[in-house]
């Protein structure tokens, strides 16, 4: 990635290095406030922010480079990582460290020493780490690393003027840090190295590249022969790969010892600069985890705080949703009107304004308050720490799938939108299990699908009862077709890891954060703007011209009705197969734009009014329904397929974007809907045979 031309000619380049979650980011956002960038790195989909910040007469600029766990990549964002600190044009580092997992940052510190000798440690979170019993000797510490530490808060503005004198008067080490390796390795790595330092293009790191090199590290020479073009990494590998295993060092060997060194050193550090003291807050946080990920305690607590937010967002989600379409829907009349003034045809004016405006102001009052409400919710158990524990305990039935317990993650989001969730998949390292994630997201039920589910559970399966009643039945029911759709993502996970995408489950580092007080304005900043404002801007674009679509469908007049009941007509035999009708199906196949719009589309159909409509109450919403054939056989096919069919455009879209693949895109639109039509002609089926 460019950063932002500065004419400034004293100008000081800065690499923000460290694990994720240790506040690397929020200490770049500190340092640099609001002169940022973001874009995408070197011809690689990673983003890279980078920001200045002018002190004395020195413009420093910093790169926020992705979270990584170490330096030999497993996925493309460690790739970026490495990339960056081999190959660009940088003074300095700054290596985050989390106090509270020191030892592990460790790991990562010290591969950067055998990378770069210009290198600031920073101690973040310090006071977070006292209160867990963790004490630093920050002086220790910098002795035994010949580094300068410094002590932050990457919240408080004073860490970032503390970082910036430090880095105006930095003390660097003389010489890289060097790792000692048995004679046949440390002779290739001379070798290699001597070959390296003889290529323009490879300015630093020759024995960590020479290293990388002998022990097949993932994406080394593709990176060589792009940053430096130099052209025989792949025969200097091969041929020094080959003496050492001839020598008894196969590539595997090699890496066991290069960890076991690093783990080694490591904890020789943190045990001479680290005192850990029992501490009350530290066991309780203890025994939280152990209630969260318990083996008889996790899922029931998953399930309730699952239904929780399911509850919480459908019914604020009702409340809000009103007005919005009341206040959006007042513009129907002005918009008609204003454009009869400029004297537009009036079939123009019904298009845009019936079918086009319409549209748009109901997928922008039924999308926006659920995931104005799911998202922030999300992001704020992301914050607290519950999100990470829900990945821990789904972790093992995915990999008894052959995939990642971060899917895990992604169906939540998933929960929220589809497209969302398509998203979050990049979390994933391995591409053929990010590609699972991405085809099976679909499998769960999204918001749109929630308040539809409810409704007709409302209409046929607690119709009158009382409150109490309907809420606990209802809930009942939707909890088990949520758990119904996490069983079908697993299935078709496993399916599809030992057909189209087989391979073994990669392992993963889960990181178990600390329990945290959310930061309320972060919150609702990345959840509404990354999240909610991104979906239902891709979501609006596409249902624009189904808006146009629908409204033509439904107001072209044939000999027996509109063009819209004469499809529906000729889908009549194929949905009754399925325990439907028509119309059912029709809606379900114009629905794909948004499906909150499915129940609208079926109640213009079923009333021929020629624009998107909705009942007045359940009570005449039922009476509608029934007096055009619905029964119970009718209210279990239209749930099982509104559970499982085709995710809306948008979440195609998305897909075929994350993956970049028609095929992929295509499957993830079949297997749903494949699977809801199964299930809806066996449950025909079998409501015929008993009644």
């Amino acid at each position: 990635m460019r950063s932002k031309k500065i004419k400034n000619k004293n100008i000081k380049k800065i690499a923000l290095v460290g694990n994720p979650n240790v506040g690397k980011s929020t200490l770049f956002n500190s340092l640099t406030g609001l002169n940022q960038h973001t874009g995408n790195w070197s011809g690689k989909t990673v983003g890279v922010a980078s920001g200045s910040v002018k002190e004395g007469d020195t413009v420093y600029i910093f790169y926020d480079l992705p979270g990584v766990y170490s330096l030999t990549p497993h996925s493309e964002e460690e790739a970026c990582t490495r990339d960056f600190l081999l190959f660009e044009e940088y003074d300095s580092v700054i290596a985050v460290c989390d106090c509270a997992r020191l030892e592990r940052n460790l790991l990562l510190l010290l591969e950067l020493m055998q990378i770069t000798d210009n290198i600031t440690v920073c101690l973040n979170l310090c006071e977070e780490g006292k209160r867990s019993g963790i004490t630093i000797d920050s002086d220790a510490l910098s002795s035994l690393l010949s580094l300068p530490v410094i002590e932050t808060n990457a919240k408080k503005k004073s860490s970032a003027k503390k970082l910036l004198n430090a880095l105006s008067d930095p003390i660097c080490m003389k010489n890289l840090y060097v790792f000692g390796y048995e004679d046949p390795i440390e002779e290739e790595l001379r070798l290699t190295a001597d070959i390296l330092k003889k290529q323009k293009g490879i300015r630093r790191a020759h024995r960590y590249i020479a290293l990388s090199l002998i022990s097949g590290e993932y994406g080394i020479i593709e990176a060589l022969e792009r940053f430096s073009a130099f052209k025989n990494a792949k025969a200097l590998s091969k041929d020094a790969a080959k003496r050492l295993s001839d020598n008894g060092y196969g590539k595997e060997k090699i890496c066991d010892i290069c960890s076991q060194r690093l783990s080694e050193k490591a904890k020789e550090i943190y045990t001479a600069a680290v005192t850990v003291k029992e501490n009350k807050k530290a066991n309780k946080n203890a025994r939280i985890d152990a209630i969260l990920t318990g083996r008889w305690t996790a899922f029931p607590i998953m399930i309730l705080l699952l239904l929780f937010i399911l509850w919480l967002t459908v019914a604020g989600a009702n409340m809000v949703s009103g007005y919005l379409s009341d206040i959006l829907f007042s513009f129907e009349a002005p918009l008609f009107e204003a454009l009869t003034k400029i004297k537009l045809p009036i079939y123009i004016c019904d298009v845009a304004v019936y079918g086009l405006y319409r549209m748009l102001a109901w997928v922008v009052s039924v999308m926006l308050p659920p995931m104005a409400i799911f998202f922030p919710l999300f992001t704020f158990f992301e914050d607290v720490g519950l999100l990470p524990r829900i990945a821990y305990n789904l972790d093992k039935p995915f990999m008894r799938c052959d995939a990642c317990g971060k899917q895990s993650l992604t169906m939540c989001m998933g929960l929220g939108c589809n497209a969302a969730g398509v998203v979050g998949c990049r979390i994933i390292d391995s591409p053929r299990e990010k590609m699972l994630a991405i085809i099976t997201n679909s499998f769960i039920p999204c918001n749109g699908k929630i308040p539809a589910l409810t409704t007709v559970i409302s209409l046929f399966f607690v119709f009158g009862a009382s409150s109490l009643t309907s809420f606990t039945f209802s809930a009942l029911i939707i909890a088990f077709m949520i758990s119904a759709s996490v069983a079908a993502t697993l299935i078709f996970t496993k399916l599809l890891s030992r057909t189209l995408l087989s391979g073994l489950p990669s392992s993963f580092v889960l990181e178990m954060p600390p329990f945290r007080a959310p930061k309320a304005g972060e919150i609702l900043l990345r959840s509404f703007i990354d999240r909610t404002l991104f979906v239902l801007g891709r979501a609006v674009t596409v249902a624009a011209p189904f808006g146009i679509i629908i409204y033509i469908l439904a107001n072209i007049q044939t000999k027996s009705g509109s063009l819209l009941s004469f499809i529906a007509s000729l889908l009549d035999p194929i949905a009754s197969v399925m325990g439907l009708d028509g119309i059912i199906l029709i809606s379900f196949m114009l629905g794909i734009c948004a499906n909150e719009t499915v129940i609208p589309i079926m109640l213009m159909a079923y009333t021929q009014s020629g624009y998107l409509t909705e009942a007045s109450d359940l009570s005449s919403l039922r009476e509608l329904l029934v007096s055009n054939g619905w029964s119970t056989a009718t209210a279990v096919s239209f749930m099982i397929l509104m559970l499982f069919h085709s995710p809306c455009s948008t979440t195609l879209f998305t897909i075929k974007k994350e993956s970049g693949s028609i095929k992929y895109t295509l499957l993830s639109a079949l297997l749903p809907s494949l699977l809801g039509i199964f299930l809806c002609i066996t449950a025909n089926a079998l409501f015929k045979l008993f009644t």
